[in-house]
């Protein structure tokens, strides 16, 4: 099984309240955060980075937040996060380094209340690990071009990304690999650009030796066999062999003019579902 998480009260309740607030160095802003080996930005297998705290690679330490203010002790857990960065205590960090040593980054920060009382001192904590894990036989969304989006939004953009036997008002599912995750217990993937994911074992763990603070969601995942090379369709290319739509028809194969062709067939069909899509200023990418 493959879980996301946040960090965070496992189960919030009313009268806990406040997340983190970075108190020093005053002013602190999560992009003044830069990457500790730039070579990677030139590296043509890094894949897409997107904003450096939360690439998946490490990070320099000169900027990190050193004092984190929490209204309330009682949200004091062994994960925590600030909507941005992700917080570790001693015994979660022990956790991680048990399972993969020497893998992730753990930079120290003091956390105090209020009133400025130090409550405990935590690691801001960096996953790095990247890879590439959703299963792409049973992903119904589209790799656009360097990242998961519902079909229907990459539609309207980039039409000839989509399979013509996409279904653009199906729910977006997405789904893992366990057979590309492998061993790991924690990672980000390179084609998603904000979740942390964790695998069952870590769950499991993180529970067993008595942690707080895991605030996951289950996700889809497959195991039963590899996940198959990504299937797109795109231009220019005649003849364009397309996925076939059930296991008794002959698989499609379109000409570059019947392609376009095609693809205007169901933009037209799409331009009138439009009230049952989201509108281009809502979409998110």
């Amino acid at each position: 099984m493959v879980y996301a998480f946040s960090g965070g009260t496992d189960k919030p309740t009313a009268d806990i309240k406040g997340i983190p607030e970075i108190v020093e160095p005053s002013g602190f802003n999560f992009r003044s955060i830069g990457l500790a080996d730039l070579s990677v930005l030139t590296d043509p297998n890094a894949g897409p980075i997107g904003e450096y705290y939360k690439s998946g690679f490490r990070v320099k330490a000169a900027n990190l937040p050193k004092v984190v203010r929490i209204i309330d002790p009682r949200h004091l857990v062994d994960l925590d996060s600030d909507g941005a960065l992700t917080y570790a205590s001693a015994r979660a960090r022990d956790l991680i380094e048990r399972l993969e040593p020497g893998m992730h980054q753990f930079e120290p920060v003091v956390f105090v209340d209020y009133d400025r009382k130090k409550l405990a001192d935590m690691f801001v904590f960096f996953v790095c690990r990247r890879l590439d894990t959703v299963d792409r036989e049973h992903t119904n969304m589209i790799l656009s071009p360097h990242y998961w989006r519902p079909a229907r939004d990459v539609f309207r953009r980039k039409p000839e990304l989509v399979p013509l036997d996409a279904d653009l008002e199906a729910e977006p599912n997405q789904v893992f690999s366990l057979s590309r995750i492998g061993g790991a217990h924690i990672w980000r993937d390179k084609h998603i650009a904000d979740s942390m994911y964790v695998s069952d074992a870590f769950v499991e763990t993180f529970y067993e030796e008595g942690l707080t603070g895991l605030a996951k969601v289950k996700q889809a995942s497959v195991a039963w066999r590899a996940s198959t090379p990504l299937k797109q369709c795109p231009l220019p290319l005649s003849p364009i062999p397309c996925r076939r739509r059930s296991s008794m028809e002959r698989p499609v194969v379109l000409s570059e003019s019947g392609w376009l062709a095609a693809i205007e067939l169901r933009r037209d069909r799409v331009t009138k579902r439009q009230t049952s899509l989201r509108p281009l200023d809502q979409i998110s990418w």
